[in-house]
């Protein structure tokens, strides 16, 4: 049966259909970072646009993590010329490399994206291989996948610790911070921000705004998700998880 389109694209996730689509997407996952990225991928083998998305990314501060198998490791102290090239890219970045036992996933996350496919970020991958994917667009989806899989399961069951090259993100890795507790939005326009105390608003909207009520709250403080049906601070699925957290 012939596939009429590259991409079938719904409002909460798109699927993808060929190769040279997943790798295009995979880059968009990592340039439209707002402040960091996790590539999983058990092999790993950068091509020139991904290389590009790299350095792009390390130039703007991004934290990028990378989770390789456990096997990469041990088939790359066979072959120096492979095990001085990882060891070479983290030098160059100084993203996080964590080894994982046995992995086989490959998912690719952002804040607001996420891609689960079947694609290494391998160059022969990219250049050689049917590979197929589901790109998510709902946040939610988004937030669980990386607080129940990427830490919760791959993360805390299956890291190699002594292999470990830590780079920027690491002590909230180990601190078990998910990653909504380092950005903020603002309530009124929903723009992403930086943690400061409790700060609701972000600049702009602070000194643009008049009267501070529950009237400007359309966003979720924490997820970005809208509130303009119930006028809070937060939605109710983080409200939720701030309840377990503090009570």
């Amino acid at each position: 049966m012939k596939l009429s389109q590259d991409t079938t694209d719904y409002a909460e996730y798109e699927i993808l259909k060929k190769t040279d689509i997943i790798s295009a997407k995979i880059t968009n996952i990592i340039d439209e970072a707002e402040e960091y990225c996790f590539l999983i991928t058990p092999y790993f083998n950068e091509w020139i646009h991904l290389e590009r998305s790299l350095e792009a990314a390390n130039k703007q501060k991004k934290r990028i993590v990378f989770f390789f198998s456990e096997k990469q490791d041990l088939d790359e102290y066979k072959d120096r010329k492979k095990k001085d090239r990882i060891t070479e890219f983290y030098k160059k970045y100084n993203f996080d490399i964590i080894y994982i036992k046995n992995l086989h996933a490959k998912i690719y996350l952002n804040e607001k994206e996420a891609i689960i496919t079947s694609m290494n970020l391998y160059d022969s991958s990219n250049r050689y291989n049917y590979e197929i994917g589901v790109l998510i667009k709902n946040k939610d989806i988004v937030d669980l996948i990386y607080n129940d899989i990427i830490l919760n399961y791959i993360y805390n069951t299956g890291k190699a610790d002594e292999l470990t090259l830590k780079g920027y993100y690491y002590k909230l890795l180990e601190t078990n911070n998910s990653i909504e507790n380092d950005n903020r939005y603002c309530v009124y326009c929903g723009t992403s921000m930086k943690q400061v105390n409790d700060n609701l608003y972000c600049n702009h909207c602070h000194e643009s705004l008049h009267d501070f009520n529950q009237n400007n709250f359309n966003f979720c403080n924490i997820c970005g998700k809208s509130t303009k049906e119930n006028k809070l601070s937060l939605c109710s699925s983080c409200y939720k998880k701030y309840k377990q957290n503090n009570d």
